[in-house]
């Protein structure tokens, strides 16, 4: 089932991904860290787990996300990219920490050497993050189970306590009255 999924977000992330170039050279448009920061929809820092072709002209990377500094992202995400440095594609290596400047949706991340994808974790210093998506969420939902567990004690103990009041109630109406 699990390697379903991430064939289901391969292709996902190759049919969503746009075309890289045919030929030449990867030429960028020169940004600095603020504008591919601008450019990106999603930044993270993140260890590539899986390098795979997925077509003779695209490889997608699967990473555990560590940290998030923009963008919804998943604890683990998979990533698209151009197979060819010629063609502006990143060559990422498994095991190996990157900061990914990447666009498209959470389902079709594509990112290339333009974007300014670079390794190590040292490209947004002093930025703020967050952690990925589905660790805030798991957050939320723990908070949100506390929040219940204690409602439902403090409901228990209510409950307990009505009981006991009743029962002490009965057995005073119930003890015999004194004759006088």
């Amino acid at each position: 089932m699990r390697r379903f999924a991430v064939v289901v977000l391969l292709a996902t992330a190759i049919l969503l991904s746009p075309a890289a170039p045919q030929a030449g050279a990867c030429t960028c448009r020169e940004l600095d860290r603020t504008g591919q920061l601008a450019a990106a929809q999603a930044v993270f820092t993140g260890i590539a787990r899986k390098v795979a072709d997925v077509s003779p002209d695209r490889i997608a990377t699967m990473f555990d996300v560590t940290a998030v500094y923009k963008g919804d992202v998943a604890r683990r995400v998979t990533v698209a990219t151009a197979a060819d440095a010629d063609a502006c594609g990143t060559p990422f290596r498994e095991d190996t920490a990157y900061t990914v400047f990447a666009s498209g949706s959470a389902l079709a991340l594509t990112t290339g050497l333009c974007s300014g994808t670079t390794e190590g974790l040292s490209a947004l210093t002093g930025l703020p993050s967050h952690p990925p998506e589905a660790i805030v969420a798991t957050r939320r939902a723990f908070d949100a189970a506390e929040s219940r567990t204690l409602a439902i004690a403090t409901a228990a103990l209510l409950l307990g306590l009505t009981v006991a009041a009743t029962a002490a109630t009965r057995r005073y109406l119930a003890r015999p009255k004194p004759l006088v």
